[in-house]
């Protein structure tokens, strides 16, 4: 028997509206931790709503302004102790799931663009639900007019937050891509290059490679003429698929450096590893410098990435804490196939924090040499290697785990 749906009273609406307008206000609290606490405030009202009470513009609402709250991209001082805040909301959003999941089937195509473009500035990988349902709407969504510039930035969200939009998306991009005057949407085809790019990594669907090269056929007799971020988008995505490549621009550095980078660079001098100069972290042909370079006991070089909370995306199924973005996923395999033979490895700052500990101090000089070693090692007998160094949260044990040349394929309606 179904229970009645109460209707909508204006107190309900009163109170909804002063929900709405309280979240729009968080971006307005400087010190992160009161923000944290009175989102948690506000959602513990918001969360326990009738979903048949919200309209569609409203649960897309609430989503976007918890979205521009809490955008790592706007607040600059996120650390470990923000990560484990997202770790926490990733779980929190699955009553937002709750909510909008009854509206799903009347969400518009713009609906659906605001919601992962919210997802991935908030580094959440959407529920099951979420993604079954969009997957199911793709045909209707293109039919109400997604417009190509829209498709590549609705690409860039999948691929960063490791989600695969199934085959009806890729057929339909395709279909539409062919309809369009490439001079039209030329200033489009580097973006939705790399899309196919980072969608390839993850979802390893023959329809990427088909609509990069058809985009690549225009985009070859235009690389002369491109501004440089196009001509890197277009480059990266080349080197993936083994298109050739006419022309090699290099810009000038102009990679950022943290303090933290600075940090663990003069620890590791410090404790007598083989530093190299800085001029060899600098990878030629992807026109990119990683963090630290140092020389393994068998002469293989061993390059160091340090990776902040940006390079982070927390699920919200499963028991996994984070994951790899689809962004770093890509650079990092990327960098394998292009510069094989070198050991690549992937320093956690919240692992390095471990490290810097009571319990590894006194021996963090011979162990870490002792994993660079093996890292050269290993990268010799197989010809390179990703890694990431990893701590066992139960036991503390320090290792390598060997970084998946590509992410592991996501779930599929």
């Amino acid at each position: 028997m179904n229970t009645p749906v109460s209707p909508r009273t204006p107190h309900f609406t009163r109170r909804l509206d002063r929900h709405l307008h309280a979240l729009r206000g968080l971006a307005r609290i400087p010190n992160t931790t009161a923000r944290e606490q009175e989102f948690t405030r506000i959602w513990s009202h918001v969360s326990k709503m009738q979903a048949t009470l919200l309209t569609s513009r409203e649960c897309v609402e609430i989503l976007k302004n918890i979205s521009f709250a809490f955008d790592q991209g706007k607040h600059s001082s996120w650390d470990s102790r923000a990560g484990r805040f997202v770790y926490v909301l990733a779980r929190d959003l699955k009553a937002w799931e709750r909510l909008a999941l009854p509206h799903f089937p009347s969400f518009s195509h713009e609906d659906w663009l605001t919601v992962f473009n919210a997802y991935h500035h908030l580094r959440i990988v959407p529920g099951d639900k979420t993604v079954a349902a969009w997957q199911e709407q793709t045909p209707k969504l293109f039919k109400d007019g997604f417009k190509v510039n829209e498709l590549g930035l609705l690409m860039a969200d999948f691929g960063r937050l490791l989600l695969n939009p199934g085959p009806k998306f890729a057929d339909h991009t395709y279909a539409e891509i062919l309809q369009v005057p490439p001079r039209r949407v030329m200033a489009q085809f580097p973006k939705i290059m790399l899309g196919c790019a980072w969608l390839d990594a993850t979802a390893r669907d023959p329809a990427w490679r088909r609509i990069a090269s058809h985009c690549n056929k225009f985009l070859s007799r235009e690389i002369d003429s491109m501004g440089f971020v196009d001509y890197a988008q277009t480059r990266d995505a080349c080197l993936w698929f083994g298109f050739p490549l006419p022309v090699h621009r290099v810009r000038a550095e102009n990679n950022t450096v943290s303090g933290t980078e600075v940090t663990i660079a003069q620890t590791f001098s410090r404790l007598g590893l083989n530093l190299l100069p800085d001029t060899a972290t600098h990878l030629t042909r992807l026109d990119k410098s990683t963090d630290i370079a140092l020389r393994s006991e068998n002469g293989v070089t061993v390059h160091v990435e340090v990776d902040g909370p940006n390079h982070f995306i927390y699920p919200q199924e499963g028991n996994t804490r984070e994951l790899y973005s689809g962004v770093t996923l890509f650079q990092q395999a990327l960098m394998r196939k292009t510069y094989p033979g070198i050991a690549f490895i992937r320093l956690p700052t919240f692992n390095y924090e471990l490290l810097r500990g009571r319990r590894f101090n006194a021996d963090l000089p011979q162990l870490l040499r002792d994993l660079f070693d093996e890292a050269g090692r290993l990268a010799a007998a197989e010809k390179g290697l990703a890694a990431v160094l990893s701590i066992s949260r139960r036991d503390q044990e320090v290792r390598l785990r060997r970084l998946e040349p590509c992410a592991p394929k996501p779930k599929s309606a």
